[in-house]
């Protein structure tokens, strides 16, 4: 069992770049997440203040294009 985590002398390295992989993957659905959050949260507020839902449409595209 050891020798499969030291990996012929390539362990360090090995799960290192596993665990970068997996704080990029984790980093980019956890920004994408709040970044819909915010969106939602600004988008219910700019309707609930203006009658027409125009204005939430310019605020979500520029999010989008953001």
């Amino acid at each position: 069992m050891l020798e499969f985590f030291q990996m012929g002398g390539y362990g360090l390295y090995v799960w290192l770049s596993y665990a970068a992989v997996a704080v990029v993957l984790f980093l980019n659905v956890w920004v994408s997440v709040m970044r819909h959050r915010r969106l939602k949260k600004s988008l219910r507020v700019t309707i609930k203040s203006d009658s027409t839902a125009t204005q939430a449409v310019e605020i979500r595209q520029e999010y989008v294009d953001a």
